[in-house]
């Protein structure tokens, strides 16, 4: 009987102590200045822009070739066009 309410007690206190504890505080999760991924653009907006199968391999092996995007390969396709046709 008194091992009961020994043990009753110390259940309480330890859930008291639980309860009443404060979060870890850790070096981890949440924004830091300048973390994750840069902008390509600026102020991009999207295009939908379908290719007949030829064109689209054409495109991926020059990006391949220069190691860069597909979307890379085909801004500078239309900085292109756009240049040429000013």
């Amino acid at each position: 009987m008194i091992d009961s309410c020994l043990t009753n007690q110390d259940d309480s206190a330890m859930m008291n102590a639980v309860a009443t504890r404060k979060p870890a505080k850790g070096n981890w999760g949440g924004p830091r200045p300048g973390s994750g991924r840069k902008p390509v653009l600026e102020n991009p907006h999207r295009v939908t822009l379908d290719l007949e199968g030829p064109q689209n391999a054409a495109v991926r092996e020059i990006a391949d070739r220069r190691e860069v995007s597909v979307a890379e390969v085909i801004r500078a396709a239309v900085r292109a066009y756009v240049k040429r046709s000013s």
